[in-house]
Protein backbone atom coordinates (compact mmCIF):
# COMPACT_ATOMS: atom_id res chain seq x y z
CA UNK A 1 0.00 0.00 0.00
CA UNK A 2 1.48 3.79 -0.89
CA UNK A 3 1.65 6.47 1.14
CA UNK A 4 -0.69 8.21 -1.02
CA UNK A 5 -3.81 5.12 -0.70
CA UNK A 6 -3.92 5.68 3.13
CA UNK A 7 -4.10 10.11 2.90
CA UNK A 8 -8.10 10.37 2.03
CA UNK A 9 -9.92 8.96 5.08
CA UNK A 10 -7.04 8.16 7.52
CA UNK A 11 -8.10 8.28 11.19
CA UNK A 12 -4.97 8.83 12.76
CA UNK A 13 -3.68 12.03 12.56
CA UNK A 14 -0.15 11.36 13.57
CA UNK A 15 -0.15 8.49 10.75
CA UNK A 16 -1.34 10.77 8.31
CA UNK A 17 0.92 13.41 9.33
CA UNK A 18 3.74 10.71 9.10
CA UNK A 19 2.91 9.22 5.57
CA UNK A 20 2.63 13.07 4.55
CA UNK A 21 6.41 13.38 5.86
CA UNK A 22 7.69 11.14 3.65
CA UNK A 23 5.88 12.07 0.19
CA UNK A 24 8.16 14.01 -2.04
CA UNK A 25 6.76 17.39 -2.27
CA UNK A 26 5.63 17.09 -6.16
CA UNK A 27 3.46 14.21 -4.76
CA UNK A 28 1.04 16.47 -2.51
CA UNK A 29 0.05 18.39 -4.93
CA UNK A 30 -1.30 15.58 -6.59
CA UNK A 31 -3.22 14.28 -3.26
CA UNK A 32 -6.96 13.94 -3.89
CA UNK A 33 -8.82 15.89 -1.27
CA UNK A 34 -12.85 15.90 -2.02
CA UNK A 35 -14.86 19.05 -2.79
CA UNK A 36 -17.80 20.44 -0.02
CA UNK A 37 -20.22 18.45 -2.50
CA UNK A 38 -18.33 15.43 -3.02
CA UNK A 39 -18.25 14.69 1.04
CA UNK A 40 -21.48 15.33 0.87
CA UNK A 41 -21.91 12.44 -1.55
CA UNK A 42 -19.77 10.33 0.84
CA UNK A 43 -21.70 11.28 4.02
CA UNK A 44 -25.06 10.06 1.91
CA UNK A 45 -23.47 6.88 0.84
CA UNK A 46 -21.99 5.78 4.41
CA UNK A 47 -23.47 2.41 4.73
CA UNK A 48 -26.11 2.95 2.24
CA UNK A 49 -26.14 1.88 -1.30
CA UNK A 50 -27.83 4.60 -3.40
CA UNK A 51 -28.94 5.41 -6.62
CA UNK A 52 -28.79 8.61 -8.53
CA UNK A 53 -32.06 9.72 -7.88
CA UNK A 54 -32.24 9.32 -4.46
CA UNK A 55 -28.13 10.66 -4.04
CA UNK A 56 -29.35 13.30 -5.85
CA UNK A 57 -32.53 14.48 -3.53
CA UNK A 58 -30.21 13.61 -0.16
CA UNK A 59 -27.78 16.14 -1.54
CA UNK A 60 -30.27 18.93 -3.33
CA UNK A 61 -27.97 18.75 -7.17
CA UNK A 62 -28.63 16.05 -9.38
CA UNK A 63 -26.62 18.40 -12.08
CA UNK A 64 -23.44 18.17 -9.65
CA UNK A 65 -23.66 14.35 -9.69
CA UNK A 66 -21.80 13.90 -13.08
CA UNK A 67 -19.54 16.63 -13.05
CA UNK A 68 -16.23 15.79 -13.43
CA UNK A 69 -14.11 17.09 -12.12
CA UNK A 70 -15.87 17.53 -8.71
CA UNK A 71 -18.50 14.29 -8.81
CA UNK A 72 -19.16 10.90 -9.00
CA UNK A 73 -16.83 10.60 -11.56
CA UNK A 74 -13.93 11.34 -9.51
CA UNK A 75 -14.28 10.06 -6.54
CA UNK A 76 -14.53 6.51 -8.55
CA UNK A 77 -11.48 7.36 -10.07
CA UNK A 78 -10.02 7.62 -6.92
CA UNK A 79 -11.44 4.47 -5.36
CA UNK A 80 -13.79 6.30 -2.90
CA UNK A 81 -17.46 5.10 -4.96
CA UNK A 82 -18.19 2.16 -6.47
CA UNK A 83 -21.47 1.15 -8.51
CA UNK A 84 -23.01 -2.06 -8.71
CA UNK A 85 -26.04 -2.52 -11.37
CA UNK A 86 -28.80 -4.04 -8.49
CA UNK A 87 -28.43 -1.52 -5.25
CA UNK A 88 -26.60 1.59 -7.23
CA UNK A 89 -23.34 3.68 -6.02
CA UNK A 90 -21.67 2.73 -2.58
CA UNK A 91 -18.38 3.29 -0.70
CA UNK A 92 -16.18 0.15 -0.38
CA UNK A 93 -14.83 1.54 2.53
CA UNK A 94 -18.22 1.60 4.36
CA UNK A 95 -20.11 -1.45 2.83
CA UNK A 96 -23.84 -1.40 2.59
CA UNK A 97 -25.74 -4.18 4.14
CA UNK A 98 -26.53 -6.17 1.14
CA UNK A 99 -22.79 -6.26 0.10
CA UNK A 100 -21.66 -7.45 3.33
CA UNK A 101 -24.14 -10.29 3.51
CA UNK A 102 -22.60 -11.32 -0.11
CA UNK A 103 -19.47 -10.98 0.87
CA UNK A 104 -19.97 -13.07 4.05
CA UNK A 105 -21.50 -15.95 2.04
CA UNK A 106 -25.20 -15.02 2.55
CA UNK A 107 -28.02 -14.59 0.13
Amino acid sequence: MSALSILPFQPDREARHAALDQLPRSALSRVFIPTDYQKEILAVLDGKALRTDAIAAKTGNRRGLFRDPGGIPELRAHGLVDWHRRIGFFRPDALPPELKKALEGGT
